[in-house]
């Protein structure tokens, strides 16, 4: 996305919160999901009052920042359009989860479940008819993701990797051909794999955390 407006970002968070509120969806005090959201504004906060601290490290917390602003400008688009409706199941489970997907975790089912969220996001700007597997009572047997491009329904597997072994990525993607064949719906697929895994984000951010919102 490049550099985010810290303005424009203050938009979208916002939008989202409102977007929750509006499906009964709250925020749990003390949850991962608060801890990302409170920094973004207390962020933007400091920044609009000239009081950011250029020396202190927040790397880390920017990492989440920029997940949370994706996810936000995203769901912002997405019902802009009135394109919303499939999501909804995952945005009721999005604040109990670790949402960033990019910062990693050995094993977090929640957040492989908002990179379906994210996956379904973006495939609802390129097609149409969108249906999002249920992240709750899922069972392996249909896609992640079904949309119509350009006249054929596809089918997405989404897949998180755990580590750069062969037999790993292997065993994810027959998971994930396995699940598109047995979808009488999909007439072509594709698995999609996250990589927040196994990537190494602090040689991405030392320049400063100064680079990611400006």
């Amino acid at each position: 996305m490049g550099k985010i407006p810290h303005e424009q970002a203050g938009v979208w968070v916002e939008a989202l919160e409102q977007t929750l509120l509006e499906n009964g969806i709250t925020i749990p005090t003390g949850s991962d999901f608060e801890s990302v959201w409170l920094f973004v504004k207390h962020r933007e906060e400091a920044r609009a009052g000239g009081t950011v601290d250029q020396m202190e490290d927040t790397r880390a917390d920017h990492r989440k920042a920029i997940g949370l602003i994706h996810l936000a400008r995203l769901v912002y688009r997405a019902k802009s359009r009135g394109c919303l409706q499939p999501f909804v199941n995952h945005l009721r489970l999005l604040p109990k989860w670790r949402f960033a997907q990019n910062d990693r975790a050995f094993f977090d089912e929640g957040s492989n479940k908002v990179f379906e969220l994210l996956f379904g996001l973006v495939c609802s700007e390129a097609g149409d008819g969108v249906v999002m597997d249920d992240p709750v009572r899922s069972k392996g047997k249909n896609p992640d993701v079904l949309v119509t491009i350009d006249n054929r329904r596809w089918g997405f597997a989404c897949k998180v990797l755990s580590g750069y072994s062969g037999q790993t990525v292997y065993e994810r993607l027959q998971e994930g051909i396995d699940q598109i064949e047995k979808a009488s719906e999909a007439e072509v697929g594709c698995v999609v794999f996250n990589l927040k895994n196994v990537m190494d984000y602090t040689k991405r951010t030392k320049g400063g955390s100064n680079g990611l919102l400006c």
